[in-house]
This record gives C-alpha cells, sequence and structure tokens, in this order.
C-alpha cells in the first residue's frame, strides 16, 4: 500500500494535522505492515523523532507551503502513484486524487469550494470536474462527520456503503495543557477564510463593545491576513490582537487562559479547534451550521452564522454568566474525551487492512 501524505506542510492546516496524527501513528503502530508513506521535504521536521524505513521524502516543491503550484505539483505527482502495480493507494486529502488509478482510498474533508465557489475561484473546477470522477472509480472513501457523507452521498452520488465516516481526534498535548490563570479575552483559533466568517466575527464583537459595553480583547490566530479586506473601526482595532506563527504548545496555553472560544463559521467538514478548547477547559461559542453540532455536541453554546445579533449574544451570555461559562468547561472536557487520534488511528488502520496488498 502506498500512502499519500504530501499534503502535510511546515505550517498545519486542519487538513495537514490530520495527515500528520494518522501518518505518526502509521509509522509508529503498523511497521508489521507492507506499506510505505510519502511526504515531502517540507513536512520532514514533524518526524525528525521518528525512524522508520516506511517513510519516503520527495520534492517540498509539492507542499502547501508553496501555494497553488504546490497543490498543482502535487497532484500531478499524485498520478503517477501506483500506476504499472496492484497497490492500493490511501491518498489522505482530497485535493490528491488520481484519475489513472482506481486502486485509491480518498479522504474527503469537505465539499466546501463547491458550497461557496464565490470564495474558493481555483478549487472550483477541481471539485466539479476531477474530483467527482476520482470518488467515483475510487474503492472507499474516508471522511470526517456525517454531515460531510450526507453531502458526499448527495453532491456525488457515491453509495452510502463505500463511505467511511471516521472522526478526527485531539493531540495529548491539549489535554495535559499546564494550568494558566484565565485572563480577559476572546479567542478565534484555525485557518482564516472567508468561510470562517471573519466579518460578521468582527461586526459582532464591534457590537459587544458598544452596544453590551463588553471591554474584553479579542485574540485572533493566524495573523491579520483575510481581516486586511476588512475595514475595522480604529477603537474596535486598538482592543484585537492578531497572532503569528502560534506553536501547538502556545495555542494550548492560549486556549487555557481565554474566557471563551467563538467559531462563527458559515460551514465546517468537522472542526478541531473548538474539541481542542474543550479539551483544555476552555468554554465554546460555535455556529449551528455543518458539522459543529454532531461534533460538539451539548457542550457549545450555539449561534446562528448569519446573525450578528445571534454571534453577540451567544458571546455575551457566556462571558456574563460564570456558572455558564463553568457548565460548558465540565461539558467540553467530557466530550472532548470521545475524540482520540488513538482511537481514529485504529479505525483508519482497521479499514486499510482490508485492502493491503
Amino acid at each position: 500500500m502506498i500512502i499519500n501524505a504530501t499534503c502535510i506542510g511546515e505550517r498545519l492546516s486542519g487538513l495537514g494535522r490530520y495527515s500528520l496524527s494518522l501518518s505518526r501513528h502509521f509509522l509508529s503502530s503498523w511497521e508489521d505492515k507492507p506499506f510505505r508513506l510519502y511526504i515531502n521535504k517540507r513536512a520532514s521536521d514533524h518526524f525528525r523523532d521518528i525512524r522508520s524505513g516506511k517513510l519516503r521524502t520527495v520534492a517540498g516543491a509539492l507542499s502547501p507551503d508553496c501555494g497553488f503550484r504546490g497543490h498543482l505539483l502535487r497532484l500531478m505527482w499524485t498520478g503517477t502513484l501506483g500506476l504499472g502495480s496492484n497497490e492500493t493507494v490511501f491518498n489522505m486529502s482530497q485535493l490528491e486524487a488520481s484519475l489513472l488509478h482506481k486502486k485509491q482510498i480518498i479522504a474527503v474533508h469537505d465539499i466546501i469550494p463547491l458550497m461557496f465557489p464565490e470564495f474558493h475561484g481555483k478549487q472550483k473546477a477541481y471539485f466539479k470536474y476531477v474530483l467527482p470522477v476520482a470518488l467515483k472509480r475510487s474503492l472507499k472513501v474516508i471522511t470526517v462527520s456525517n454531515d460531510s457523507k450526507r453531502r458526499i452521498m448527495e453532491r456525488f452520488g457515491i453509495p452510502e456503503g463505500r463511505i467511511a465516516v471516521i472522526y478526527n481526534g485531539i493531540e495529548e498535548r491539549f489535554f495535559h495543557a499546564p494550568d494558566s490563570k484565565k485572563e480577559d479575552y476572546i479567542l478565534f483559533a484555525g485557518r482564516l477564510s472567508a468561510t470562517k466568517n471573519p466579518e460578521r466575527l468582527l461586526k459582532a464583537y464591534e457590537l459587544l463593545v458598544k452596544k453590551y459595553g463588553v471591554e474584553t480583547g479579542l485574540k485572533i490566530t493566524g495573523g491579520r491576513g483575510y481581516f486586511r479586506e476588512i475595514p475595522i473601526d480604529g477603537e474596535i482595532f486598538n482592543r484585537i490582537t492578531f497572532l503569528e506563527n502560534v506553536s501547538d504548545d502556545e495555542l494550548a496555553d492560549l486556549y487555557r487562559k481565554a474566557a471563551l472560544l467563538v467559531m462563527p463559521s458559515l460551514y465546517e467538514g468537522f472542526g478541531l479547534p473548538p474539541l481542542e478548547a474543550m479539551a483544555c477547559g476552555c468554554p465554546t461559542v460555535v455556529s449551528r451550521a455543518g458539522s459543529l453540532p454532531e461534533v460538539c455536541g451539548g457542550a457549545s453554546r450555539y449561534v446562528d452564522p448569519l446573525d450578528i445579533e445571534s454571534i453577540a449574544e451567544g458571546i455575551y451570555e457566556v462571558l456574563s454568566n460564570g456558572e455558564l461559562r463553568k457548565d460548558l468547561s465540565r461539558k467540553g472536557l467530557s466530550r472532548a474525551r470521545l475524540f482520540r487520534w488513538e482511537t481514529s488511528a485504529a479505525q483508519h488502520m482497521g479499514l486499510l487492512e482490508e485492502y493491503l496488498d
């Protein structure tokens, strides 16, 4: 079996974290199985503590850190995998799918470019014309939530029996983060994009300050990035801290110290940040959209991502109610314990073993 983990970059997205966590488990727990796992050179630091004859490295130019060119080169390279052999290929991202090799398993994390084509000009054509062909020819599709499964079935006509739902997990470091004294800030964590709903988040925060008199600051990981396109009132801007290049340990500390995490996404195929926050004892305010209700269960305060007032009210309710914060923190920790990478890896390995050569 060939495992294609070239989607892991030096900087980790949610998709990269999925691929990295599973890859490390494969390399450490599956040594007796016939497989080899490919990464790109820029991801090598994530594996520097692993010594395995199963690990292969390809050019760093294929990394997602290289933007559109890296995605294109990775897709072209993926097309060569398994050719001339009977090996099964497991592509850990929907962005790497082969039209030439039928014996493949593809992980589809979401179909956001089809749901919000206005935000994904370059990926729209791939999801519309290339991915459907690859999925229909594949042996199996793995996805990360029942919501994503339903959308894949509806959009691509893939039979239910060919789609397996395996949830993501949470890294242990988030459960074992050192105790930190709470600070007075709202946290937004995750990759910045239009579907994360940044404009309504800022308008909701402005409403919190001007209508509710909230003095709590807002911290945003990932740098200013997408927010540069959004005009921000000077008074509001001075209350916002943009954080770049945040390590996992620093992120865990941010979760532990935050008054709450807010995630008002228009859609999530899974949504790791709320679970990571829950593992650190941080209350969460999230959208009632996509997979978030499925993943967060009864451990979050839900808001309407299209309603600025709803987002502001949800944040204010949690900020102003100490008992509610304690309740969400307690429920969140219990919820987070249901999602472990060990469990996810075991389920992946159990499925993949059926297709080992």
